[in-house]
């Protein structure tokens, strides 16, 4: 009797641990996913809003076109951002006294992602001091670029059997990759 007792134990225990085992290194990798998934999202968002900044709202005719209102010239260019960065669903200059010291900031809801950008001069010296644009983005469109582009990384061989006939020489292959 004692010596079933003992088996229904030891049996009990190691299915718990079968059962927890793989369950925690599953739930590390996950977490570790959506950490790296997170971290990539945000470095994107900053890179496509450094970008936008650069592009549109560093140089004389932009900052001209918003100081006198050149509606025809900001339509033009809005559309570009739209057209340039899909994602974007809104870009609008709005009457606000930029509070923020970098170029841009990032804020956001659940759903949407919103960038104040400073508009300046080519040489980055004046600003204007009463008026930012706003760009609105998806959050969703991002989310899914970044994983479509996940998907379309390619992990092909560097070579193939014609141009490297024995692959398991790693000489011949660094021999072959320099011609």
């Amino acid at each position: 009797m004692r010596k079933n007792i003992n088996k229904i134990i030891y049996f009990t225990i190691i299915i718990t641990v079968l059962i927890i085992v793989p369950y925690t290194f599953l739930n590390l990798y996950l977490n570790s996913f959506v950490e790296t998934f997170k971290s990539t999202f945000q470095r994107n968002v900053e890179l496509f809003s450094n970008s936008i900044s650069l592009s549109f709202f560093q140089w004389d005719e932009m900052y001209d076109a918003v100081i006198n209102d050149n509606k025809k010239f900001l339509v033009e260019q809005f559309e570009g951002i739209t057209k340039n960065y899909p994602f974007t669903e809104k870009v609008h200059i709005e009457n606000k006294k930029p509070e923020f010291d970098s170029l841009y900031k990032i804020s956001s809801d659940q759903t949407k992602i919103y960038v104040e950008f400073k508009i300046y001069d080519s040489f980055g010296e004046k600003n204007i001091q009463d008026k930012v644009a706003i760009a609105v983005f998806s959050a969703q469109k991002i989310g899914k670029e970044q994983v479509a582009s996940l998907q379309k990384i390619n992990f092909e061989p560097l070579h193939n059997a014609e141009t490297c006939p024995n692959q398991n020489n790693f000489s011949n292959a660094i021999a072959l990759g320099s011609r």
